[in-house]
């Protein structure tokens, strides 16, 4: 309808994404890590999950958080960073190939103004907004047990 093509024409009007952090190991191929990486990828116990954070807003995704419940972060593609406005970051998390362990944990952006002041809810100027993402992938599955990723704006204390 004429939502949705409202929004990809405003999405095609923004244009090719930067790449930003961790693409720039990829690009460069240099670490060790990212080829440890790669190599692990291939072995049989390896399950993991490759997150892609398209930043197609007019805010500032900024003082970036995770928390790794359970699994490995990659050595190579794990640091988080701040995604300006018309920018993409990757992230990967996995189980390093051991057997019977899954990969699970969560990431999130403060959303702010593109000068880096927090965004302020207008009924609670204590509070904004972060981006949520949280992970679940099991090291098997099967029709009981699902791997699930979700996404979310999560109402949080601003500290004054």
């Amino acid at each position: 309808g004429t939502g949705s093509e409202g929004f990809y024409k405003k999405i095609r009007k923004l244009g090719d994404l930067k790449n930003i952090g961790n693409f720039g190991t990829i690009e460069r191929n240099s670490s060790p890590a990212l080829h440890e990486d790669l190599a692990t990828s291939k072995l049989g116990n390896f399950v993991g999950v490759t997150i892609l954070v398209e930043n197609y807003s007019s805010a500032l995704l900024g003082d970036p958080q995770s928390a790794l419940t359970c699994g490995y972060q990659s050595a190579a593609l794990s640091q988080l960073h701040a995604l300006p406005p018309a920018s993409a970051g990757l992230l990967v998390f996995h189980n390093h190939n051991y057997l019977h362990r899954r990969t699970c944990g969560s990431a999130s952006w403060q959303v702010k103004h593109s000068d880096g002041t927090p965004y302020r809810l207008e009924s609670e100027e204590d509070f904004g907004v972060r981006v949520s993402l949280t992970w679940n992938v099991h090291w098997t599955c099967s029709h009981s047990i699902l791997n699930e990723v979700t996404v979310s704006l999560m109402k949080t204390r601003l500290n004054m």
